[in-house]
């Protein structure tokens, strides 16, 4: 029986980029975030449309995704489909490429005989990309992005996301401006992202990159990227410096006041937390007092209405980075005492955090803890107030995996029993450290 690599055959044809689908993506109306918008509106999965034509191979094809079924019996007549100038190659393509996307090799010789035999559209491009990129092939994902014509800007992203060194990241950063026919192309996910990955790498370039084009381009994505990149080192000295060169700049702080609390939190959670209380008598230095003032200066109550939570996962978030428990359950207390309203959102986004921060395969899922009685949040608020730090911990995820598994119409983990994922925990519990969500905040 042939291998999978053996069915593709090189033909010397030239390489044509179709432009058909251009016209499609052009609209009167504009919108605020151009590029991205019509990527999500264009591109459609292959199934989707396989499964509405007539013929039999692509219904079939469609189904054997569904079901997540192997595609050896199909490559072939696929292939001979695809290889075919007068048939829907196209679509194909995108249906080889979907159904082998756990090959890389075969997937990488799949583009191969695509540029020799096929018209490139953008649907068969982006699948492409997207394959390497759920492969995590940077390499790869990078040179097919390279050959392609049109500008795709949550694939840059994902290879921004993917980039192993600063080098390849300058290098996506100057294909995106080869590609992009105006820098208003350049979205602000697109920038936030380049300047979070940057600041990964070099902190200082990075601060050096958003101060440059903030001359000309006034949007506080990146500087909200900067912000944050503050909050994760912890240096208040660094948060002071990007305060003072945004007023220097004359920037709207309004977008940026949200991840600067939260960055301030990270570095200081009991400053963070006595503002909030009230209390500003705590702060001493002449930095922490700017800092502090200029919170104080805006309106908390706008700023508690952009967030998903209470305002008290602020400070609680910053105490449960620096693994200070004891901080997080006063705040809890202080919750419960002052604002009792509060308190479900806030031991919600508790136990959200324990979640990310112990990294084991404990079969919880994000939603399980949103989908949570509330008289068993309640029952629970006692326990994390006696119990906290590592051991508490278990205990808690313990009670919570055993409510999930006596509510029917919650998902059951996978394979194990509590008492079974309860001992995996204990060993594996250690190696997990969290990383924080990176919501984008647009202005």
């Amino acid at each position: 029986m042939n291998s999978p690599r053996s069915l593709i055959r090189l033909h010397r044809t030239p390489l044509v980029f179709s432009h058909m689908n251009r016209r499609k993506l052009v609209t009167n109306n504009p919108v605020p975030d151009p590029i991205y918008h019509r990527i999500q509106k264009h591109v459609r999965p292959a199934f989707m449309i396989a499964e509405k034509r007539e013929m039999p191979c692509y219904q079939i094809s469609a189904t054997y995704l569904k079901k997540n079924k192997s595609f050896a019996p199909l490559n072939r007549r696929l292939l001979r489909k695809a290889r075919n100038p007068k048939k829907n190659s196209c679509l194909s393509w995108r249906l080889l490429i979907a159904g082998n996307k756990h090959d890389p090799e075969f997937i990488w010789d799949l583009y191969q005989q695509s540029k020799l035999t096929a018209r490139a559209s953008l649907a068969v491009g982006s699948d492409f990309v997207n394959a390497f990129l759920e492969l995590k092939d940077f390499n790869r994902a990078f040179t097919v992005w390279k050959d392609y014509c049109l500008f795709l800007a949550n694939m840059a992203i994902g290879l921004i996301n993917l980039a192993p060194n600063q080098d390849l990241l300058r290098d996506i950063w100057s294909e995106i401006h080869r590609k992009s026919h105006q820098k208003q192309e350049i979205s602000n996910h697109l920038l936030y992202h380049y300047t979070k990955k940057l600041a990964e790498f070099d902190f200082y370039i990075a601060q050096k990159f958003v101060l440059e084009n903030s001359k000309e381009d006034r949007r506080p994505e990146p500087w909200i990227a900067i912000v944050r990149a503050c909050g994760k080192r912890k240096k208040i000295k660094e948060l002071y410096d990007v305060f003072v060169n945004l007023q220097g700049l004359g920037i709207d702080i309004q977008p940026i006041i949200q991840s600067l609390c939260c960055a301030l939190a990270q570095t200081r959670p009991e400053m963070i937390f006595a503002v909030f209380q009230g209390r500003l008598e705590y702060y001493s230095s002449i930095t922490e007092r700017e800092l502090i003032g200029l919170i104080i200066s805006f309106n908390m109550e706008m700023m508690e209405r952009g967030l998903h939570e209470s305002k008290w996962t602020i400070p609680l978030q910053g105490f449960i980075c620096r693994n200070r428990w004891q901080g997080a359950k006063q705040v809890l207390k202080y919750v419960e005492e002052k604002d009792r309203k509060a308190l479900l959102p806030t031991l919600k986004f508790y136990l959200l955090e324990v979640l990310k921060k112990e990294k084991c395969k404990h079969g919880l899922l994000l939603e399980d803890v949103e989908q949570m009685d509330e008289n068993f949040l309640e029952g629970l608020y006692y326990q994390v107030l006696k119990d906290s730090g590592k051991d508490g911990n278990m205990q808690i995820l313990a009670r919570m995996i055993e409510q999930k598994n006596n509510n029917p119409t919650a998902k059951k983990p996978t394979g194990q029993s509590p008492q079974e994922q309860m001992e995996k925990m204990g060993g594996q519990g250690e190696q997990g450290k969290r990383k924080d969500s990176d919501k984008v905040a647009t202005g």
